[in-house]
């Protein structure tokens, strides 16, 4: 966070923006004028709510980069071997995880589709 929290520093510096951290540095106050605008977390208050929504789903926001041609890390979605919805076919199982793995010099990122914490995938 504290290389997101620099680079909005530098841009409100930039374009001669009142910049407050609120909230353990979770919430951006940001005054320019008589406009205040927000940034809680990673959403901006300029995201509608499908496209916020979209960015916090890395699975999306990875898809609809690729189908719009920018380039983008390489995302794959896994899910809990419990989980037998028809949309987990083929990537709800261990195996098919360590394959991934493996195939992929047995160095890849596992973390939840949204969110930007740690927590017990399996």
């Amino acid at each position: 966070m504290e290389k997101y929290i620099e680079i909005i520093k530098k841009i409100s510096n930039e374009l001669n923006i009142e910049m407050q951290l609120l909230s353990k540095d979770y919430v951006i106050m940001l005054k320019k004028d008589s406009k205040i605008r927000f940034i809680f977390g990673y959403k901006f208050g300029n995201n509608d709510h499908a496209l916020g929504n979209i960015l916090d789903d890395k699975y999306g926001t990875s898809d609809i980069l690729t189908a719009l041609n920018i380039p983008c890390i390489e995302h794959k979605i896994f899910y809990r071997e419990s989980n037998k919805n028809k949309y987990a076919l083929n990537c709800n199982s261990l195996e098919t995880l360590r394959k991934y793995f493996l195939n992929n010099n047995s160095e890849i990122v596992l973390k939840p589709n949204n969110g930007t914490c740690r927590k017990k995938c399996f």
